[in-house]
């Protein structure tokens, strides 16, 4: 087990620059959040278009004529032209919401850094 400076519950209570470890601790928990939610975001529309795939690739085979493979294959990629778009536009909202949590992070350690320094000034 290792020993910190200071007991959990004081640097709970302590503003954030007064430890930078929690800083960088809060902001690699965040950067993980961030990469695992896009992951997770990812690996879900790559499975829905895989089985979209698979239906189209199903529907190929059962087809007939050559007009029914053409209507097949427009419906599977127009399919993919609106789906992709979304898809992105999920990961980028996914991302900016973390880059807001980031942001209040940074806020909150600004304003301390400048409680802090007020401080001092006035002592």
């Amino acid at each position: 087990m290792f020993k910190t400076a200071f007991p959990l519950s004081a640097q709970m209570e302590t503003p954030l620059a007064a430890n930078p470890l929690v800083v960088q601790a809060k902001l690699f928990v965040l950067s993980c959040r961030i990469g695992l939610r896009c992951q997770a975001e990812l690996l879900g529309f790559l499975q829905h278009r895989t089985k979209l795939f698979d239906t189209c690739l199903r529907d190929l085979v059962e087809s007939i004529e050559l007009n029914d493979s053409f209507d097949v294959l427009t419906d599977y990629f127009q399919s993919a032209f609106a789906d992709y778009p979304r898809a992105f536009a999920k990961v980028a909202a996914v991302a900016s919401s973390m880059e807001a949590e980031g942001a209040r992070l940074a806020r909150k350690l600004a304003d301390d850094v400048a409680d802090d320094l007020g401080a001092k000034t006035v002592s």
